[in-house]
């Protein structure tokens, strides 16, 4: 007959039990569950798992972000489904967002994911910096905003609807395709169009975000860091962002400019400074 297996603790479980099965997406794992009682009952292919937890000193990082939270709050185990009833998180400046919902599984093995992140407090949700990220890098704040995350760790699907904050700085680099050229994403009304493709290196996610962008945030495009070539604005707009499993980066929607700089310089030899 199947092996079947009964287990009852108090004991606390350290976080760092669920890296395995997330280290695609966060690092950093730290903290504990502490545990009113917890039972594990069934055979080893189907388990069941009861118990209230509390998490304390707990912690994690996304990796493709470069983020970093701590959060704190109480987790339920319901026989298949773990039930997160409202769990604070914060970021590095103590500002926060929470999230709730449940977790499926199938004998602590497959996982499926039906969680919300609301109550978003000027929250940080990007912290890169130049090397991270070949695309885009920065500081980005979301003033207020809701996301929901499903699916499984072989594909989450996060759909979110977010305002930009204060404090939000997007660098975007430009690389030229030859010496004199524009980048190929780089395109003026009337150019023909091309079916170009921007991969973000990010996999088994697919990010469906709609943002409204306000004056509160800087936008940067680098042509040339060196000499100082920068184009600097500000402005608001309304922005479709998606990502899909294979990494493949698509950004559409408008956006206007209501104040900027831009020093133009042309083989370091003739400067112009535009407003």
């Amino acid at each position: 007959s199947p092996l079947y297996l009964e287990l009852e603790t108090n004991n606390p479980i350290p976080l760092e039990y669920a890296y395995p099965f997330v280290k695609k997406q966060l690092y950093g794992i730290k903290g504990n569950v502490e545990l009113d009682k917890f039972v594990v009952q069934g055979q080893l292919d189907n388990f069941a798992v009861n118990g209230i937890g509390h998490f304390t000193d707990a912690g994690f990082g996304v990796d493709y972000f470069k983020t970093e939270y701590t959060f704190n709050g109480e987790i339920a185990f319901n026989n298949d489904k773990i039930e997160f009833e409202e769990i604070r998180l914060y970021d590095k400046y103590q500002t926060h967002a929470d999230f709730r919902g449940y977790i499926y599984h199938e004998g602590l093995q497959r996982f499926i994911f039906n969680l919300e992140l609301h109550k978003i407090s000027n929250f940080l949700v990007m912290d890169t910096k130049k090397g991270d990220n070949e695309l885009f890098y920065g500081k980005v704040f979301v003033k207020d905003g809701v996301a929901d995350i499903t699916g499984s760790l072989d594909k989450l699907v996060i759909n979110a609807f977010a305002s930009s904050g204060a404090g939000s700085s997007l660098k975007v680099p430009v690389t030229y395709d030859s010496e004199f050229g524009r980048p190929d994403y780089i395109r003026f009304k009337g150019d023909k169009e091309e079916d170009g493709k921007v991969n973000t290196g990010l996999k088994d996610m697919e990010i469906n975000l709609t943002a409204y962008v306000s004056e509160e945030s800087d936008v940067e495009l680098i042509f040339d860091e060196r000499v100082g070539d920068i184009m600097r604005g500000r402005g608001s707009g309304n922005l479709n962002m998606v990502i899909n499993t294979d990494g493949d980066f698509k950004m559409y929607g408008n956006y206007e400019i209501t104040e900027g700089n831009y020093l133009f310089t042309a083989q370091n030899v003739f400067n112009k400074k535009f407003q």
